[in-house]
């Protein structure tokens, strides 16, 4: 407890470590309180609920943080949550009770009161049950995180009418299911959404991105979504990050892609997305990671990809990509993974590959068509990109012509 060795009885708590007083104010009153990790990570240690009686008490408090206090327990209904001292955090901003140890469902009464609320931090507890509808009626609130949690069941439509003013959103990690409420897609102020590792499911609707104007990074990843990406998604003019895999959805990939000019990651691996990789996904200049593999992508790898000179991931692998490796490759220096495995590719592997100076994963076998001559500095490479597992990879997509010239060129 070493962090607290400044709290002595009979001193002025304003000058006590981990709490900020009101400056402003002739009182003093206390404002900001940190008893975030109250014990190292691993002491076999834990917190009673009752050290934070005396806390519930500070009604002056803007910013409560306790997270990472390994509170054992369900949080008790007459103590944090009791609405007779809750009521009392009405200048509550900041509540962090993230990896706190916290388990069972939350009452609803608990939230009520918490009017000035902009951040509540809850995730990676075991708390679990549905989430209260009195947590989404604040239309101050502007982050709120639940991931890593066991909350589940489906969400009301009409959630999150009041959160007018949400700019994250982070529900990964649970067993949420059911649709997505459209009520969601009207936060014309979110710049974040996370709904990855849950059970949500159905068709995304058609409609569903035209009011997300701000949104910077939208995570669904690891869902049951089906149907088609829809077309009003590629008009998010501000998305730098798009991650739709492990889920069922199918169709093509738009051409509406190049819409996207900010993207810098596109994940939509594991999926049953088929048809050919439009050329127009050479427009995204600011790309760093390109990963469709495990698809239904047919077709040749677009000349276009050669545009793409910021990327350093690409990953087309277990698709039915045909036709040679386009010789634009080598303008990817930038690249450190390059996969292409378990695809149709045919032709020489182009010499263009030994411009990638910062490759460190190679990955193009199964692909029994590729010929051609292997520059001696990708042997170089291939000595120490140990994770591509290089020399396996010859004896399996090269011919007899290739190993020769390989052995030939042996000292």
């Amino acid at each position: 407890m070493g962090r607290f060795k400044t709290w002595r009885p009979n001193s002025e708590c304003c000058k006590w470590q981990r709490v900020r007083c009101n400056a402003r104010s002739p009182s003093r009153e206390v404002i900001d309180l940190n008893l975030s990790s109250l014990f190292n990570f691993g002491d076999s240690v834990s917190v009673s609920f009752s050290i934070l009686k005396s806390v519930l008490r500070i009604n002056s408090l803007v910013t409560l943080d306790i997270s990472s206090s390994f509170i054992q327990g369900e949080i008790p209904g007459d103590a944090f949550l009791n609405p007779s001292e809750i009521v009392l955090f009405e200048h509550l901003q900041y509540l962090n009770l993230r990896l706190s140890g916290f388990e069972g469902e939350i009452p609803g009464y608990a939230f009520v009161n918490l009017t000035s609320l902009i951040s509540l931090d809850m995730s990676r507890n075991r708390l679990n049950g549905s989430i209260p509808n009195e947590l989404f009626f604040s239309k101050t609130l502007q982050h709120l995180h639940l991931s890593n949690n066991l909350f589940g069941g489906e969400i009301p439509g009409d959630m999150f009418v009041n959160l007018t003013s949400l700019i994250s959103l982070d529900m990964r990690f649970n067993s949420f299911n059911g649709s997505i409420p459209p009520t969601l897609f009207s936060l014309k102020t979110l710049e974040h959404l996370d709904l990855s590792i849950n059970g949500f499911g159905g068709e995304i609707p058609g409609d569903a991105f035209v009011n997300l104007t701000s949104l910077i990074s939208l995570d669904m990843s690891d869902n049951k979504f089906n149907g088609s990406i829809p077309h009003k998604l590629f008009s998010l003019k501000n998305l730098q990050r798009l991650d739709l895999s492990c889920n069922v959805i199918g169709g093509t990939l738009s051409g509406d892609i190049k819409e996207l000019k900010n993207l810098q990651e596109l994940i939509l691996y594991e999926n049953l997305i088929g048809g050919e990789i439009p050329p127009e996904i050479g427009s995204l200049a600011e790309l760093r990671k390109l990963v469709l593999r495990q698809n239904k992508l047919s077709g040749s790898i677009p000349l276009s990809i050669s545009r793409l000179t910021k990327l350093k991931k690409f990953d087309l692998r277990n698709n039915s990509l045909s036709y040679e490796i386009p010789d634009g490759i080598g303008n990817l220096v930038n690249l450190s993974t390059l996969s292409l495995s378990m695809n149709k590719l045919s032709g020489g592997i182009p010499s263009s590959i030994q411009k990638l100076k910062n490759l460190k994963t190679l990955n193009l076998e199964f692909n029994n068509g590729l010929s051609g001559e292997i520059h001696n500095f990708v042997r170089q490479q291939a000595l120490r990109l140990t994770a591509s597992k290089f020399v396996s990879v010859l004896e399996l997509i090269l011919s007899c012509t290739i190993k020769e010239q390989l052995l030939r060129s042996d000292p």
